[in-house]
This record gives C-alpha cells, structure tokens and sequence, in this order.
C-alpha cells in the first residue's frame, strides 16, 4: 500500500511491521498536508485533496480506508460512523431474531394499549412496527469504553476501526508528544496484529523507535527519507 502527495513529492510505502513516520518541519507546510488528510479522510464532497492512496496499483478511496487523528483526547469508539456501521452490521444479523422481535412487539403493544387508556388523551396512535435501527437506537445500544490510559484508548479504537470499519491506515498527529517510547512500543505490536498501517505526522524529528521508516520534508520543503 502507498500514500502518495505529488505536491510534496512524496511516496510513502506503507510496508507490513513497519511504522511510517512523516516530519513536517514548516508549521504552514503541515497544516496543508492535515487539511488535506481531514478533509479527504471525512468525505468531504468537493473536496479532491492532495493524497492519493493505492493498494496494489488500484487508486482506494480515502474515506474508506483511512483515518485520521489529530487530538487522540478526544476520540470515541462510539463515534457516529462507528455506531451507524456497528447497527448496520448488527441489522445483517437481526433477521434470524424474527419471532423474538415479534414477541417483544406483541408485549409493547399491551403496555402501549394500557398507557394509552389511562391517559386523558383520547387521540393517541401508534406504530404497530418498528424496524430494528429503531430497536438499537432507541436502548442506545454501544460499545462498553474500558480504556483508562491514552494508549488503551487508542488501541481499543484502532481495534474497532479494523475490525469493524476496515480502516487498513491510521495517520496520528503528533502522537509521539503524548505517548512515552514504552507506550509506543505497545501501540505499534497492537498494530502489526491487526494488520493496520500506523502514519505517524510530527513536527520534529525525534528518536527513532522500534521499525520505523521516517520521511523529513523540510523548511526548504526538500524530502528527506531515511
């Protein structure tokens, strides 16, 4: 897989147990190469962006197998994308449920019936159905958040964001500020297992960690891969 910016002349071979560090030493430079990867990474319609990324010579589309995390604070696996694909997936699963849906139907019917008639409101209707997004959404069915630390945090999203979104690139921006060698250490296993590519964005170089591939583009905006 590659992550291509032909603006900045860069070619990022996303390799296999490799973590792929891009340091952006010119802030007005990396400010460009995130607004582009926000942009392109939530869909933005209209928006063509900068990068192109390919999997085996076939162009992918970005919003699909990408993500991007520019504060890793806030960040949820109970995102909108995650929880709408999460009930589309469990809505896959939903029709072999069909007489326990229509039993749990049959018994808010009688309880509506009995709200109804000990109201004053002598106009009140209801569905006799529902589907089952509505089922999901209205007991807010989600996924139990169990991280304490950042670096739990970010592997129990990673983890969703793969098994669940089939995001293969994960881009962080300027994680190495937050996270400390051990912990980075630990992110990195967690994203060789899960078979994720990790794009770390930083602003300055620092202590090569682990199996890193590091790519400088400089104040002079000159590409440096090391």
């Amino acid at each position: 897989m590659k992550l291509v910016c032909a603006s900045f002349g860069l070619e990022m071979e996303l390799l296999e147990n490799y973590v792929t560090v891009l340091v952006v030493e010119n802030a007005g430079y990396l400010t460009e190469i995130v607004s582009s990867l926000k942009k392109q990474s939530e869909g933005s319609e209209g928006e063509e962006g900068i990068f192109v990324l390919a999997e085996n010579d076939k162009i992918e589309k970005i919003d699909k197998k990408l993500a991007l995390v520019i504060d890793p604070f806030s960040i949820s696996i109970n995102e909108r994308k995650i929880i709408n694909k999460l009930y589309t997936k469990l809505g896959e699963i939903a029709p072999d449920y069909f007489e326990d849906k229509a039993k749990l139907t049959e018994d808010a019917i009688v309880l509506l019936d009995k709200l109804v008639l000990a109201s004053p409101f002598a106009n009140l209707v209801y569905d006799l159905d529902y589907n089952w997004m509505e089922l999901f959404k209205g007991f807010n069915v989600r996924f139990e958040e169990m991280a304490v630390t950042l670096v739990e945090k970010l592997v129990e999203y990673m983890h969703i964001l793969t098994n669940l979104l089939g995001i293969k690139v994960l881009c962080l921006v300027n994680i190495k500020a937050y996270l400390n060698k051990q912990e980075l250490i630990e992110l990195y296993k967690v994203a060789f297992y899960n078979k994720i590519n990790l794009v770390l964005i930083e602003m300055t170089e620092g202590e090569v960690i682990g199996e890193e591939k590091v790519y400088i583009i400089d104040n002079d905006r000159c590409l440096i891969v090391k």
